[in-house]
């Protein structure tokens, strides 16, 4: 059996071994035993067993059909990051990625098919590889990976707020018209909302605009500057 996911956590067992958590392509998460995954011995073998990096693996027959945990017998590397570990606020960003995808994914099951979650891996996949490329190209920026990653996350995972009508009249939103309510999940006129401040009205359109953009624009396509202006956050 083979799978191919990104290994978004790893843990030391024995002096050699790892046990890592892969993010599989269908979006469910396999907890898989690296015999040597550490690297090292006589020969002082590396290893290919990064947080973030995209990995194929072949499985070895199960002993018992109820274990948890897969065996890798072999594993190859299918993408890196170049530059993230060389950016601390990356770096800390993709951890934090790890962690929220960890707590939102259910876990892999070998019998049962299930390709609902796929966009959890698309977004994570995205975010690790754009990411590296804008640390290359000079024009990372944390606040715009982050916003970008979480308003993605919230459409694959169908809990966005109607950025369109009223979530209470249903009425057209319409520019400087609409607060968001967070406790409500989602944005009230102003003259449904007891919260119609004007602070909370500038706050309301920046988070609308953040969502927006993120749901009409891919990975490829989103540029820094043009995110954060539509953000109103310069």
């Amino acid at each position: 059996m083979l799978l191919e996911g990104i290994l978004v956590h790893k843990a030391i067992h024995k002096e050699r071994d790892l046990i890592g958590t892969l993010l599989l392509r269908d979006g469910t998460l396999a907890s898989v035993y690296f015999y040597g995954g550490r690297g090292g011995g006589k020969s002082q073998k590396g290893t290919v067993l990064e947080l973030g990096f995209m990995l194929k693996v072949k499985m070895a027959a199960r002993q018992k059909k109820n274990m948890d945990i897969l065996s890798a017998k072999e594993w190859e590397l299918l993408w890196h990051s170049d530059q993230i570990r060389s950016n601390h606020q990356a770096f800390y960003l993709s951890t934090f990625f790890f962690e929220f995808i960890k707590k939102i994914s259910v876990p892999y099951d070998s019998e049962f098919e299930n390709n609902e979650n796929n966009g959890l891996f698309k977004v994570l996949s995205n975010a690790l590889f754009y990411m590296d490329k804008s640390i290359g190209d000079k024009s990372f920026h944390l606040e715009t990976h982050f916003l970008l990653f979480m308003s993605k996350i919230t459409y694959e995972l169908g809990i966005s707020p109607d950025i369109d009508h009223c979530l209470y009249c249903e009425t057209q939103l319409l520019e400087n018209s609409f607060v968001f309510e967070a406790n409500n999940g989602g944005f009230a006129c102003t003259g449904c909302s007891s919260q119609a401040h004007v602070e909370e009205v500038k706050s309301s359109n920046k988070v609308r605009s953040i969502l927006q953009y993120a749901k009409v624009t891919t990975y490829k396509d989103v540029e820094p500057q043009n995110y954060l202006d539509k953000a109103q956050l310069v």
